[in-house]
């Protein structure tokens, strides 16, 4: 999971057009992977209250990783 995105505001429409175009590949491995971060990026996005709390357990995370270097 990338941490980025949950330092900084997400770009749903950038997301979903990435996802959009590795499942266009026929020979994408991870397929079911990446089908799975495009169906919860559109359960965020419908859902925003979901996604805050989403993003403050994981800046939890990690400032407790910087605390630890």
């Amino acid at each position: 999971m990338s941490n980025w995105s949950y330092q900084n505001d997400p770009d749903y429409h950038r997301a979903e057009s990435l996802y959009r175009r590795a499942l266009d590949n026929p020979d994408l491995d991870i397929r079911i992977d990446v089908q799975e971060r495009l169906d919860d990026l559109y359960d965020e996005k419908k859902d925003p209250e979901r996604r805050e709390r989403i993003k403050q357990t994981r800046l939890k995370y990690l400032q407790g990783e910087n605390d630890m270097e």
